[in-house]
């Protein structure tokens, strides 16, 4: 159980949140931030690649600077590659990354492309 929750820390603040909670991570110049489902958000001086470490299980990397929360997804756009979250947010998904998400998500391509 206390696996499904992570502290963040930072400078000002240690914020216990569970995983389910965040929506999505994102990174710009080496910090990362958490969104979570209540519109809060909460940074931290690490990698992308370690905070989806962390959060193992629950999130996929969609882009260079972006992973979802793979339990978050409403719906995909096909032709530009987009993820809706249930936050109504829209992350693209890279063409690197766009048959990995699609298996992480438990969708096969053959499905989506009907």
């Amino acid at each position: 159980m206390l696996d499904d929750f992570i502290t963040i820390e930072n400078e000002t603040k240690i914020k216990r949140l569970s995983k389910g909670q965040i929506t999505y991570i994102s990174v710009e110049s080496g910090i990362t931030t958490f969104y979570t489902d209540n519109g809060e958000s909460f940074s931290k001086a690490m990698s992308l690649k370690n905070a989806i470490t962390l959060l193992s299980g629950y999130f996929v990397r969609v882009n260079r600077n972006c992973a979802i929360n793979k339990h978050k997804v409403k719906e995909i756009d096909k032709r530009n590659r987009a993820v809706t979250l249930t936050d109504k947010s829209v992350h693209i998904i890279s063409v690197r990354n766009y048959n990995p998400t699609l298996h992480a998500l438990n969708l096969r391509k053959a499905t989506l492309n009907q």
